[in-house]
């Protein structure tokens, strides 16, 4: 195994530069034709109502669930690069036929018959089946691009581009929207509600075609050496194990079970908030579409401009700066590209929720834990526990005080509606919305249905010689005395799905970014939780595949001439700690001189990362920034790494001997 990074020539980084980003790039556009069910879903009004988008959400998770215990197996068969090709070709036809049907049902007569619910179900989980291809894809393809030790700042950069498909998928699907509103001026959101699934199908199938020419598995397939990439597979053959086999151990394995179960529950908590909140702001608080909690808007370009080349400067910076100075200019240039998404709605939020949670969560883990994660993924649990509870108290319902009103609509701010449309019985905002939709509108070619407040094409009673102006009526109290208004219908003639609302909006009880700040450090612990088990997870599928180390909860190591044996954590960053401390005697043994400057750096890397010597609890360990006497770490390194290497590749009669390359009089036995 090899733990120094190898030495990239200029032409290698290049190619693989063209072949991670349109890789990031591609599984952003797969969350753009993931997440856009939501969007859609804000604008459909009654032709999708919220049990039909939660029956269709749930249909595609539990097929997206379940589809990675085939997808996975067969990526490992076919290959990384088939993998996502397959997975970009299923999920833009996908989108492409949601686009079409909705178009298709939105310009049909009779709009509320379609139905939509079993077809959005079925389509949307053959959507979310071959999306499981992308998750299991870039991990397949970019770990034989880059070695262990270049993969933690890589990962920030990735995730990043992940992060952006949120982005892409709540804010820029609502930004195409209003587009669509400016080329097909008086169309109502539910009629341009299907561009959200037609544009990311367009740019699925591009992102194919650039995939298809740049992505390649592996480097020796674009024309340069394959290179050990010193992971828990190091020296492996490339065989598959048998998907039996594979399952078996998986489900045997406690810790995998134990991180399955976690990440379960943070997906309830992710898609509960990621996809419920902007429905709740939409319906509820009635916030408009250009507020920073939905869509947001960048007014100002040039600002947004000045941020970008800002980040682009200090990143450039951060690459030539010294060792002492580089972080400061990495955090301005994180900052800098982070600040204009602030304004970019629900989307530009969860994005810096996704940045920050994925990188700073690692920090504290380094910084407070010595990298271990579990410490860290029990306290942003703990704070999970606590914002969920707090959210409870920050679900602000409006009562029917007007806090804004457009123009003409009759309505004046500070207005409290008493009743409206023939209902006084009013105790919310919610209250007032129903009743002006059941106000009962004209309605082309389909009939009213009083029960169910809208026109239909079938099972209503035919009203086309309604007045064409009914004006609702309304009483309010304004500055202290009731007032009688006849207001303006805002769409006195209907065609079937369509809904009215108000051209006014509530005032609240509280900001809105109370609870917008809760759901953001919410979306920011549950995202955070998620990148430091991944790492948890990786190890033990290479485990379960019967790569890295085998046993049970702990093994025990002996060196022959030390006192006592050692219990070795099964963790990765653990066993290494473990080798550095029982060597001491085999490296005085072999007479070490001269060692390489990289791996007097990472002996550096790994003393700051050692801490407590012997707590007492079985684990030793080294004390922070310094050495147990006697023990040289620049010359303990060397051996760590060649004893990490040969000590789990030789099993004897139920026994592992680790036998170091460099002197084989010295082995390490397991029992």
């Amino acid at each position: 195994m090899s733990h120094a990074p190898p030495v990239h020539s200029a032409a290698f980084r290049r190619r693989r530069f063209f072949n991670w980003f349109p890789l990031g790039l591609a599984y952003a556009l797969l969350y753009m034709g993931r997440y856009n069910l939501t969007v859609a879903k804000t604008n459909l009004g009654q032709l999708m109502t919220k049990e039909d988008f939660g029956l269709i959400f749930g249909a595609g998770t539990v097929t997206y669930a379940f589809a990675f215990l085939v997808n996975g197996p067969l990526v490992d068969r076919v290959g990384g690069r088939r993998g996502m090709l397959i997975g970009l070709a299923g999920s833009c036809v996908s989108n492409a036929a949601m686009g079409l049907y909705l178009h298709h049902v939105l310009s049909s007569a009779a709009p509320t018959e379609a139905p939509l619910r079993l077809v959005f179900s079925a389509l949307y989980a053959v959507n979310m089946y071959f999306q499981s291809y992308g998750a299991v894809s870039i991990v397949k393809v970019n770990a034989h691009w880059f070695h262990v030790s270049e993969r933690g700042g890589f990962s920030g950069i990735f995730g990043t581009m992940i992060s952006s498909g949120i982005f892409l998928a709540f804010t820029v699907n609502g930004w195409l929207l209003d587009l669509v509103e400016v080329a097909q001026p008086g169309s109502t959101t539910a009629e341009r509600a299907w561009v959200v699934f037609a544009v990311p199908g367009v740019l699925l199938a591009l992102a194919f075609l650039g995939e298809l020419f740049l992505l390649r598995d592996r480097p020796g397939q674009a024309g340069h050496a394959d290179f050990d990439t010193g992971d828990a597979s190091s020296g492996d053959d490339d065989l598959p194990v048998p998907t039996m086999q594979l399952f078996r151990r998986i489900l045997t394995n406690p810790i995998l079970l134990t991180v399955a179960f976690i990440e379960l529950c943070t997906g309830v908590v992710r898609n509960g908030v990621m996809h419920w909140f902007p429905i709740y702001v939409g319906e509820i608080w009635v916030l408009p579409p250009t507020h920073t909690l939905r869509f947001g808007e960048w007014t100002d370009l040039r600002w947004v401009l000045a941020c970008f080349v800002a980040a682009a400067i200090s990143g450039a910076l951060a690459a030539r700066a010294a060792s002492g100075r580089r972080g400061m200019y990495a955090t301005l240039a994180g900052l800098a590209f982070l600040a204009p998404f602030v304004q970019a709605g629900w989307g530009g939020l969860l994005m810096i929720a996704g940045v920050l949670g994925g990188n700073v969560a690692g920090w504290v883990s380094d910084l407070f834990f010595q990298s271990r994660r579990g410490p860290a993924a029990a306290g942003l649990y703990a704070l999970l526990a606590m914002l969920t509870l707090a959210m409870a108290f920050a679900l602000a319902v409006p009562d029917t005080l007007v806090a804004s009103a457009e123009e003409g609509s009759g309505l004046r701010a500070g207005d409290r509606v008493l009743a409206i449309a023939g209902v006084s019985e009013l105790q919310a905002w919610s209250d007032v919305r129903a009743a002006v939709a059941c106000w009962e509108p004209v309605c082309r070619d389909s009939a009213w249905d009083a029960e169910r407040c809208e026109c239909r094409t079938s099972g209503g009673v035919p009203n086309a010689s309604l007045a064409a102006e009914r004006p609702i009526p309304a009483r309010v109290l304004r500055d202290g005395a009731e007032l009688s208004l006849q207001l303006p219908d805002p769409r006195p003639a209907q065609r079937a799905g369509d809904l009215r609302l108000l051209s006014a909006r509530p005032e609240l009880p509280m900001s809105p970014f109370w609870l917008g700040g809760l759901v953001f450090m919410m979306s920011l612990c549950v995202i955070g939780t998620h990148g430091l088990l991944v790492g948890h997870r990786h190890h033990g599928l290479r485990r379960a595949q019967g790569r890295g180390h085998r046993g049970g909860r702990h093994r025990r190591l002996r060196v022959p001439g030390h006192r006592a044996p050692v219990g070795v954590p099964r963790l990765p960053h653990e066993r290494e700690l473990v080798v550095l401390a029982v060597v001491p005697a085999a490296v005085r043994g072999a007479g070490l001189r001269a060692v390489p400057a990289h791996l007097e750096r990472q002996a550096g890397r790994a003393r700051r990362s050692l801490v407590n010597w012997n707590r007492g609890d079985g684990h030793p360990r080294l004390e922070a920034g310094g050495s147990r006497p006697g023990l040289d770490l620049p010359k303990v390194r060397p051996w760590a790494d060649c004893l990490i290497d040969n000590g789990v590749c030789s099993t004897k009669g139920g026994r592992t001997q680790c036998l170091s390359t460099l002197s084989r009089q010295t082995p390490l036995v397991a029992t």
